[in-house]
């Protein structure tokens, strides 16, 4: 039988946080639609986000139990343990720069509000994805670091077969899914006037590939073993290449050249990171595995547009549905296809008695 435990095992102590963060978005999205009406209560659509931030972070807390102690700390230890701290704070604030720097040059370029709008709810939705996407690496990150110092390489490199092919299958679904049903999901999520949210968004579809596999390697591969200098390197350079396509493209296509200009960016800090990654002892196909994916989430697609060109639907149960038999028709090809990794979670779930795959 395939064996799935590495993941399982690697997220079973973020379960518990993991269900309360789902629980608490879910309040906090019931809250926005039952609270926030007009454009007159955007005090309360901050309050109600506030709110949300800071019980997200609290959750941390319930339940914690650790012995108390006193400890003191030394000059020396400060100094290598706050050169530690900085070695990952410095590439956070060259992804937050270059991540608001489109919104920045956008609004001062275009000085148009609208186009912001469009550009921020476009983000929005493609971070959301990315960020369950990227879910993986943080279950991931802990584990490798130990795997690291243990120089246990051949282990890591098989963890990072495993879990690329994860994000793969978790990620292509999403992508073609998103392109397929934008322009629907748009007009009845946020109405007429956002109407080319819808073009931003199919744009946002082949700028994910490059943030989920940037993020692999920055989190699986960059982070353990220390090199977080290297994923700065990418960030800055990425973050400088962001800067000269917004002046070319915002003054001419504006929010539509800031995505673009996004997109080019995410593409050269995640090549960035493949050739460190690719010149390392850990260098591994990653390109392993990727074909019944692609399979599935092609033949889904095409039985989406078959679907809607028979099939007349619109608003919220047009995204349902589509989303339902999208879902549906994936995973019954990755099924027939015999795919290692969903068969897996069949067995896990003892929905699968069998022995066989």
């Amino acid at each position: 039988m395939f064996d799935i435990s590495w993941y399982f095992q690697g997220i079973e102590n973020f379960r518990i946080v993991v269900l309360r963060n789902l629980a608490l978005k879910i309040v906090t999205i019931i809250l926005i639609f039952m609270l926030v009406k007009t454009s007159d209560d955007v005090d309360k659509y901050i309050l109600i986000n506030s709110l949300s931030m800071i019980s997200s972070n609290a959750v941390f807390f319930v339940n914690l139990k650790l012995p108390l102690f006193r400890y003191r700390i030394s000059k020396e230890a400060a100094r290598i343990h706050l050169i530690g701290a900085l070695s990952f704070f410095v590439p956070l604030i060259a992804v937050e720069i270059y991540s608001h720097l489109d919104k920045i040059m956008l609004g001062a370029i275009v000085g148009s509000d609208f186009e912001n709008g469009y550009y921020e709810q476009a983000r929005k939705i493609t971070q959301l994805i990315v960020t369950i996407i990227a879910s993986i690496n943080i279950v991931m990150l802990p584990r490798i670091s130990n795997l690291y110092a243990q120089n246990k390489k051949e282990i890591i490199r098989e963890y990072f077969v495993k879990s690329l092919n994860v994000i793969y299958l978790v990620m292509l679904p999403c992508v073609a899914g998103l392109f397929i049903i934008s322009d629907q999901f748009v007009l009845w999520f946020f109405g007429d006037d956002f109407e080319k949210v819808s073009i931003l968004l199919k744009i946002c579809c082949f700028m994910i590939p490059f943030m989920s596999i940037g993020n692999f390697v920055g989190m699986q591969y960059l982070s353990p073993t220390n090199l977080q200098n290297y994923m700065t390197k990418a960030y800055v350079i990425a973050a400088v290449a962001n800067i000269g396509m917004n002046i070319i493209l915002i003054p001419r296509f504006a929010s539509v050249g800031a995505l673009i200009a996004s997109a080019i960016a995410e593409m050269i800090s995640c090549g960035i990171q493949v050739y460190y990654l690719q010149n390392s002892e850990f260098r591994f196909n990653m390109m392993k595995g990727i074909s019944k994916y692609l399979i599935a989430a092609s033949i889904m697609v095409l039985c989406l547009v078959i679907f809607n060109s028979l099939v007349s639907l619109s608003g919220g149960m047009y995204t349902i549905i589509n989303m339902s038999i999208g879902a549906a028709i994936y995973i019954i090809v990755l099924v027939i296809v015999k795919e290692d990794y969903v068969w897996a979670v069949i067995k896990k779930l003892g929905i699968y008695k069998g022995t066989e795959v």
